[in-house]
């Protein structure tokens, strides 16, 4: 996938994905938290899972991201976070959300490497889910500023994210990003607070592989990415 955007020798790199679908269980975005809360608890000796250790949370992009993509839970493992969804997957067999219990009676899974990188050309990508970026103080320079200012800082955000996300990846960025940006703003309701983040568009001279999320909160399915 992708690979006709590179050039023998090219910057990018491969980066391989396993996805874990369950076929036979149908929900709604804001369980993914559940999920994930799941099975932090019953696997909890893998901090890949939850980005914790004991109570101290691990700052990095996240191996294991939790989604809901078409209203089918998925777990999305990268690199070394493959080994541990693998090692899990076996004695998975139910969810447990709500005090509600859940049987897996299907799984879908898949295995594939993917290209990552600056590339030449510009990409278009839109997200499927919302775009979480801002933090308390960009919070405050985003409302404070005008619409032509707000695109901007958004560009710059965004292009953060990127940078952080190839560091997570073990990838270096040694040529300039440039982006494009077709935003609008989505309130949504994330830990009992509203929260302000964006769905739309992006183009991007860098390729990211399908579904991988870029901001903040990754691991629960927030700013999930397709290539358009």
């Amino acid at each position: 996938m992708y690979s006709s955007i590179f050039e023998r020798g090219s910057i990018g790199v491969k980066i391989r994905l396993i996805k874990l679908t369950i076929n036979n269980i149908n929900l709604n975005n804001r369980d993914i938290s559940k999920i994930r809360g799941f099975i932090a608890r019953k696997y909890s000796e893998y901090d890949k899972l939850h980005n914790h250790n004991g109570k101290r949370f691990i700052y990095r992009y996240p191996l294991i991201q939790y989604k809901v993509i078409n209203n089918k839970p998925c777990i999305i493992g990268i690199n070394e976070g493959i080994n541990v969804l693998n090692e899990i997957n076996y004695s998975l067999s139910y969810f447990d959300i709500s005090n509600s219990r859940l049987d897996i009676l299907e799984k879908i899974i898949k295995v594939n490497n993917y290209r990552y990188g600056i590339t030449k050309e510009l990409i278009k990508y839109q997200f499927i889910s919302p775009w979480m970026c801002l933090n308390k103080n960009n919070y405050k320079e985003y409302k404070n500023i005008n619409d032509k200012e707000k695109e901007e800082l958004l560009k710059r955000i965004l292009i953060g994210n990127i940078i952080s996300m190839s560091k997570g990846l073990n990838y270096t960025v040694n040529d300039k990003i440039r982006v494009n940006v077709n935003l609008k703003q989505n309130i949504v309701k994330f830990k009992k607070q509203n929260m302000l983040c964006f769905i739309g568009n992006f183009e991007t001279n860098f390729v990211i592989p399908n579904e991988l999320g870029i901001g903040k909160s990754v691991s629960r399915g927030f700013g999930t990415i397709v290539k358009e």
